[in-house]
């Protein structure tokens, strides 16, 4: 408890101080917001007359602010030409200070009533009660007042300051907490409209609008837009004149589900303030955050993140700390072209010319596909961990998944499946009994005409490693240079994990490996057409001793 009044502090109420009922009033100003808390209901009892149930509201003027609670039903005399029931109170000071309940005409609503409701009419005929017109809806507290409220600094700035909340994206809840906007640009030779917006993140953003003699708001796009900022030419203050709230807390972070087709682009030029829809520097989103930001949460429609040429730094996304999240989701076949699908692609004329990196020292950025599909095209990931969890889909085409520096796993399924498809992995992965890419707990994995390159036949990692009851389709794949090209409940994990696993092979070549394919934990292994050709193996194929196994068609 402190004896210095740090910023000419007024205190309700002070030690010692008298209590009246003016500073007992003045104490709920700002505190608790106004309107009608419960009850407050309108029933007929004629076409002039109607009773108001017990209610307890919170009203007051411009200076004090009172509680009031009836203990019986109030009669008011209602007409066609004063449908409105409101109730008013205004400071007198005297000992007899109450609310009245008064009908009134549309025009004669003051700023402090609170509205109950409209009686109204058919004719002379009352007909019914209206509690939600739009220019003077029933007086219902507004307890949200201040959540994710965009209101000018302290001292006037171009910086706009929004209030703490927490907004549901998907099945989270995902806390705001106080922040300031970028500083925002006044127009050069227009107005100009922006929108101050919450991301996926529970970033705020400003979407930068276009100048015009009469200029409009740039389109939501699906975005949880706050307010509109208008702005003139020159100005270097915003207040709250220039701010219009469109906050809209019923609508979820994002339109529920497409409408139709989309593209969204992303350029190493563009930028997330952008809506993201035209392949320009001035159109498209920076990030692939941003694109996935501006997308419907439901996808039932073909829906392509498109990638300009270059490299995108994804080096932030480094677990436990912290991990790129993709759970959209998305309505339709895994591997066909109907229903619903999330589409991220680059150069479709060459693999390696759009690049997602991570940082690749010390540790992989990690990519967390949760429950959705997701088809990956035309793309170089560089030290890039994807893990599939929670009956994820993933299909990989045509893309290279390379390390470069960190050894870690590239790939790991937990209760998914992945189809990968013409893509070059290369590995420096070196722990023992890992595989590069893993499959967990009833995944599935398929391979079709895919490079695997090792970090070397001393390593001690596998290329692939599949154990518990997962399933694994090898189709004319390539690899060389790994301690293990094939596990299937091989690996020391299986005796952790479990073995059972079945494994498909056709054709293909290993090359320079310690063990081409080894098989344990009561797995079971089948060559479709053909077996892989070995070269420069410790040992081709491999049955674990010691274990329960069968081997078919070997």
């Amino acid at each position: 408890m402190g004896a210095i009044n740090y910023g000419n502090q007024l205190i309700t109420l002070d030690y010692y101080s008298d209590m009246t009922s003016a500073t007992v009033n003045q104490r709920f100003m700002k505190t608790y917001a106004r309107g009608i808390y419960d009850g407050g209901y309108l029933t007929k009892v004629s076409n002039t007359s109607v009773t108001l149930s017990t209610l307890v509201c919170e009203i007051g003027d411009s200076s004090y602010q009172v509680q009031t609670k009836t203990q019986s039903t109030v009669t008011v005399t209602v007409s066609v030409a004063t449908p409105w029931v409101v109730l008013r109170w205004t400071y007198t000071g005297a000992i007899s200070n109450y609310t009245d309940v008064l009908a009134v005409a549309a025009g004669s609503i003051q700023a402090n009533d609170l509205v109950v409701g409209e009686c109204t009419f058919a004719g002379s005929t009352l007909t019914g009660f209206n509690y939600n017109d739009t220019t003077h809806p029933r007086s219902t507290p507004e307890v949200l007042t201040h959540h994710l409220k965009v209101v000018p600094t302290e001292t006037a700035s171009m910086v706009l300051r929004v209030y703490p909340g927490k907004v549901s994206i998907g099945t989270s809840i995902v806390r705001i907490g106080d922040q300031t906007t970028s500083a925002i640009v006044a127009p050069i030779s227009n107005p100009r409209i922006d929108l101050v917006w919450l991301d996926r993140s529970g970033t705020v953003r400003v979407q930068t609008g276009t100048e015009a003699a009469s200029p409009s708001a740039p389109a939501y796009n699906d975005r949880l837009v706050l307010a509109e900022i208008y702005l003139t030419v020159g100005q270097t203050t915003i207040t709250a004149s220039s701010i219009r709230d469109v906050r809209q807390f019923i609508a979820p972070l994002q339109r529920a589900e497409t409408t139709a087709n989309m593209t969204m682009y992303v350029r190493t030029d563009g930028s997330d303030s952008n809506d993201g829809f035209s392949n320009t520097s001035s159109g498209a989103k920076l990030t692939l955050r941003g694109a996935l930001d501006a997308i419907p949460t439901m996808i039932k429609h073909q829906v392509i993140i498109q990638f300009g040429d270059g490299t995108y730094d994804m080096s932030g996304y480094v677990a436990p700390a912290n991990h790129f999240l993709i759970d959209k989701v998305v309505v339709g076949a895994n591997s066909t072209s109907s229903g619903g699908a999330l589409i991220i692609q680059g150069n479709v004329s060459n693999r390696d010319l759009v690049i997602f990196n991570g940082p690749g020292a010390t540790a992989n950025s990690t990519i967390n596909i949760n429950g959705t599909q997701v088809r990956f095209r035309y793309l170089r990931f560089v030290n890039i961990f994807i893990n599939l969890l929670n009956n994820a889909y993933m299909y990989m085409q045509v893309c290279s998944h390379v390390q470069t520096g960190f050894d870690g796993s590239q790939l790991a399924l937990t209760m998914s499946e992945a189809h990968l498809e013409d893509v070059n992995i290369t590995s420096r992965m070196n722990y023992i009994y890992q595989g590069v890419i893993q499959a967990h707990d009833h995944s599935k994995l398929r391979f079709a005409s895919c490079t695997f390159v090792g970090a070397g036949k001393t390593s001690s990692c596998s290329a692939i490693d599949v154990h518990y009851l997962s399933s694994l389709v090898v189709t004319d794949c390539v690899f060389s240079d790994y301690a293990m090209a094939i596990g299937v409940g091989a690996s020391a994990s299986a005796w952790t994990y479990g073995g059972m696993c079945t494994a498909y092979i056709n054709a293909g070549s290993i090359t320079n490996c310690n063990y081409g394919i080894r098989i344990a934990g009561n797995s079971h292994a089948q060559y479709q057409g053909s077996k892989p050709t070995y070269s420069g193996c410790g040992t081709n194929e491999s049955l674990q001793a010691g274990s329960d196994y069968t081997l078919m068609a070997f």
